[in-house]
């Protein structure tokens, strides 16, 4: 039962990854075709934002950095 759970789990993730190529091999199309018709530079992204990009853009947020004030705040709730 195992095998046939790994395969079917395989099997989707493939179909999955089969998606979102797709789409993504349609969004550059479309930014090949629109890039010469628009005034400002044309990324990708900002024709169309996938749901499974929305992790990729935190990733590159850099960390909030805790100010010297914040952080003693932080220490008196905690009782450090």
């Amino acid at each position: 039962m195992e095998t046939l759970d790994a395969a079917i789990r395989a099997w989707n993730e493939q179909e999955e990854q089969r998606y979102r190529t797709s789409w993504e091999q349609t969004r550059f199309l479309a930014h090949c075709l629109l890039t010469p018709y628009s005034k400002k530079k044309l990324r990708a992204e900002d024709i169309i934002r996938f749901p499974w990009e929305s992790g990729r853009k935190k990733a590159k947020e850099k960390p909030h950095r805790l100010s010297p004030e914040e952080l003693r705040k932080l220490e008196e709730r905690l009782g450090v």
